[in-house]
């Protein structure tokens, strides 16, 4: 449990699938969202830059602290993209989609 990190609520499973129910972030992910400001001519402020980097980096501190990296496929890689960062309605980021993370 971290502001900065999506939370897991649920996982259902089936005979096939598994489901995964998590937070849900109002403005989506943040690769949508810089496209869509691109489009709109938008620059964003220094500040909204700083305080989401902080976010960024207080979310992968707390992971590291568990051991948790995110994975693609069966090689280790940090997948830390604009697609798997989330935004919030009040304007703050989450990271996310752990669907292939691994603890160390």
């Amino acid at each position: 449990k971290h502001p900065n990190v999506i939370q897991l609520h649920e996982i259902i499973y089936d005979d096939q699938e598994a489901y995964i129910i998590e937070e849900y972030c109002e403005e989506g992910d943040l690769e949508y969202y810089l496209k869509r400001q691109l489009k709109l001519k938008k620059r964003l402020p220094e500040d909204v830059i700083s305080r989401w980097m902080l976010q960024i980096l207080l979310g992968i501190e707390y992971l590291h602290h568990l051991k948790i990296i995110h994975r693609y496929s069966n090689i280790l890689s940090r997948d830390i993209r604009p697609k798997n960062i989330f935004l919030t309605s009040t304007g703050n980021l989450k990271l996310g989609s752990f669907k292939a993370s691994k603890q160390l």
